[in-house]
């Protein structure tokens, strides 16, 4: 007996530094690319537009996730319990379902910049001041509602054992409010923009094929130009894996409000460990179906064949506003020339004029 169970101690064990172990190689490659990702939104001029605002905020929710959710969810194991105070127990839990709900308002964000770009793209434009305000927006309105969670959730302590922050209600030891409210979380943070970004993007690739369908032997009436219906395949296949991996920890806390379910510290934390590896897989993505990200990336860590080709780059331009964004035109560090305005004089790049020769006389008849 004693050796079976040295044994199975020995499995626990075992496995505890290899979830551990995970969650650091995990965390050190989620916060890297994550960073890499809005260095070359900042950085790169070919991955600058509206919709790329919204994907930096995605990667800096991701990052805070990382360094104020996971960390404690992992710890918790390892003690076997909670040993943090009952003031982080209500912070951590508030985080764990503002950060996804923040993540899947900005998702739907993102959706409707695609679909009124797309579909009325004359009509309404979202630009980067309206970008901007709709993210301070979806932060505003998932933290109203999240902030209830501070006292929802609170460090529960039993005679004999050691604390515990529980991640979910249950109608049978908390009051009706809380479990309608948990159930309100789930409906409005995940059901409710599943929805509505399904129905949008149906109409947006339903509009696309539609119109490479009429357009098949007419490619200058078509509206929509590829690159605009790669980077929506891109988008949806980000919200796909996005909404799927936050579809246990929603389902889970829904089921656990009218029913308890064994190993609940187990599926908790495996839902938890989804959530944290989305923060990865975007990146991913990003990498592998976006070629302007890969030369981005190329350009912005000088990989390139210019190698950091910002250092020498100027705007001919009046709009200080204007230049400080936006560099058109490299000044070659050769011939001695100096001067950005040397640089973009055509006389001294253009060969002389074939037809001009000073030792023939021209005349009129």
């Amino acid at each position: 007996m004693n050796a079976s169970r040295d044994q199975e101690q020995d499995i626990a064990t075992g496995s505890v530094k290899v979830e551990v172990l995970g969650f650091i190689l995990l965390a050190i490659f989620n916060v890297v690319c994550n960073i890499v990702v809005c260095v070359v939104i900042r950085r790169s001029r070919r991955v600058q537009s509206t919709t790329n605002y919204f994907v930096t905020s995605l990667s800096i929710a991701d990052i805070l996730f990382t360094f104020s959710v996971m960390p404690f969810v992992i710890g918790q194991h390892l003690a076997g319990g909670w040993i943090f105070s009952d003031a982080m127990c209500r912070i951590v839990r508030f985080l764990q379902f503002t950060i996804p709900g923040l993540v899947t308002y900005l998702l739907l964000s993102i959706c409707l910049d695609r679909y009124y770009t797309i579909i009325y793209p004359l009509s309404f434009k979202i630009r980067r001041g309206t970008a901007k305000r709709m993210i301070i927006a979806s932060c505003i309105t998932i933290s109203i509602h999240s902030i209830i969670c501070l006292y929802v959730f609170q460090e529960i302590e039993s005679p004999g054992q050691k604390a515990d922050c529980r991640s979910y209600v249950n109608i049978t030891n908390t009051d009706i409010l809380s479990v309608l409210y948990m159930l309100s979380i789930v409906l409005f943070q995940y059901i409710f923009p599943v929805i509505v970004i399904g129905v949008l993007y149906s109409k947006v690739f339903f509009h696309i094929w539609k119109m490479g369908a009429c357009c098949k032997f007419q490619r200058t009436t078509n509206i929509v130009s590829r690159t605009k219906g790669t980077m929506v395949k891109l988008l949806m296949l980000i919200t796909s894996a996005t909404f799927l991996s936050y579809l246990p920890l929603y389902m889970t806390s829904a089921i656990f409000c009218f029913q308890k379910i064994p190993h609940k510290n187990l599926i908790v934390r495996i839902c938890m460990w989804l959530v944290f590896l989305t923060g990865l897989i975007k990146p991913l993505l990003y990498f592998v179906y976006n070629a302007n990200f890969r030369r981005g990336c190329r350009e912005v860590l000088c990989f390139s064949g210019s190698r950091c080709y910002r250092s020498n780059m100027y705007a001919i331009t009046i709009a200080p506003s204007l230049g400080k964004k936006n560099f058109v035109g490299v000044m070659p560090s050769d011939n001695g020339r100096s001067s950005p305005i040397r640089a973009f004089d055509r006389s001294t790049h253009c060969d002389a004029n074939p037809w001009m020769n000073n030792n023939t006389v021209t005349s009129y008849v």
